[in-house]
């Protein structure tokens, strides 16, 4: 907004910005980059978490899906015990 000239300048006022134009398209970029890896890199946090849950974590309806609600246990694999044909030592 220009405002009437200041007395005796001959300059017009002129209201500070908050951010340059540079300023807010880097702050949009970054904001939408931030959404693109958020999106993006969700499918790999549900790989990973639904990798190791117990049986059990996976098909109870009130767990929470994002968060482990029960911790997985190292050396029971039910996948390895249950396979025709697998290593003995599994």
């Amino acid at each position: 907004m220009i405002a009437a000239d200041a007395p005796g300048t001959g300059r017009a006022l002129h209201k500070k910005r908050f951010m340059t134009h540079a300023q807010q398209g880097a702050w949009t970029r970054a904001l939408l980059m931030g959404i693109y890896v958020v999106i993006t890199a969700f499918p790999f946090y549900w790989m990973f978490i639904t990798a190791f849950k117990t049986n059990s974590d996976l098909y109870t309806l009130s767990n929470n899906p994002l968060i482990f609600n029960e911790l997985p246990r190292s050396g029971t694999s039910s996948t390895c015990s249950r396979t025709p044909g697998s290593a003995p030592g599994c």
